[in-house]
């Protein structure tokens, strides 16, 4: 049988330094039928000129700075694929991800299909560390959800999902307004239309992690805003699904981990998160961190030590590396 088109579409912004071999490991890939579309996001590198260099192989499109959800939304109304994959530039895929995600859904319409991921430094791959999750494994969209929120540090990124046409068509694309964890809200409304997860055992994602550039590092106040923002939509999609009272905390957890990364930067961000916090009946998350930040957390509370422990890190202290 004919393999259906699969469009990829990648945003690119000054990734010159990774996006030849994240096209390398997409070209290499086992599922022959895909058309990769390349949005150049007004780089200000050399990112355009190489991906010229395979100008043969896929579609680059090209805008002013508008952002990645821009990007994906310009990319999405050219692609042509009966499948749409978002993928980061700076990311690396095994040969059978594409291949397996679609055998995962192809007789299951109107589901989308994730993948394994693992997270690597200083661009060394075979670094990757594996952590297994709760979600690792096929569940309706809502158990999903609820189990995502439940773990420590829950990933819900875009290069998760290969997603039919006709869910894509239902739930919308990108929120152009978001910028920092627009793909919390993204993912929400995908999985709020979605009828559930099958999850591709042999679909790797190899996640870059230490990029300087990546938008995930930037702690701005304006990123800081739409960050809350998207929490904010994302969890008022979950709350229609299912409105329960676990439910309602755990997303109050959701807003708690952005209170404990705003402060002391962005008091009034915090008060924001906090009120939200409160009107969901409270959170259960406690602060985490390492030893040192632990000992002091129980001396002085969380908000003191963490004013410490940046002091600490101000005048050049170093966490002794975790034995293997």
């Amino acid at each position: 049988m004919k393999q259906p088109l699969i469009s990829i579409i990648i945003p690119v912004f000054n990734a010159e330094k990774y996006i030849e071999d994240t096209l390398y490991s997409i070209f290499a890939q086992t599922h022959k039928d895909l058309e990769v579309i390349c949005v150049d996001d007004g780089s200000t590198d050399n990112s355009l000129n190489v991906l010229s260099k395979f100008s043969d192989k896929i579609t680059i499109l090209q805008q002013a700075n508008k952002g990645a959800a821009a990007a994906r939304n310009k990319g999405l109304r050219t692609a042509k694929g009966d499948f749409i994959k978002f993928w980061d530039a700076d990311d690396l895929m095994n040969k059978k991800h594409i291949e397996a995600q679609y055998e995962a859904i192809k007789d299951h319409p109107g589901h989308v299909a994730s993948c394994k991921w693992g997270r690597f430094y200083n661009d060394d791959i075979t670094s990757t560390l594996f952590k297994p999750e709760s979600v690792w494994r096929n569940l309706p969209s809502m158990n999903w959800i609820e189990l995502a929120l439940k773990q420590k540090g829950d990933m819900s990124s875009s290069w998760l999902w290969l997603i039919p046409r006709d869910v894509i068509t239902k739930s919308g694309g990108w929120n152009e307004s978001l910028s920092l964890n627009d793909d919390f809200e993204f993912s929400m409304r995908l999985l709020s239309k979605a009828k559930g997860v099958k999850f591709a055992q042999d679909a790797i994602t190899y996640y870059r992690s230490g990029n300087s550039l990546s938008l995930a590092s930037s702690n701005s106040y304006q990123s800081f805003q739409k960050a809350l923002k998207s929490t904010e939509l994302g969890i008022a999609v979950i709350l229609q699904m299912k409105s329960s009272e676990p439910m309602k905390t755990l997303c109050a957890n959701r807003y708690q981990e952005w209170v404990y990364r705003m402060y002391p930067d962005h008091l009034d961000l915090v008060k924001y998160a906090q009120g939200k916090v409160k009107a969901l009946g409270g959170s259960t998350k406690k602060m985490e961190g390492g030893t040192v930040f632990q000992s002091l957390r129980k001396i002085f509370g969380w908000k003191l030590a963490k004013r410490i422990q940046f002091i600490m890190y101000k005048i050049g202290y170093q966490p002794k590396p975790k034995k293997k």
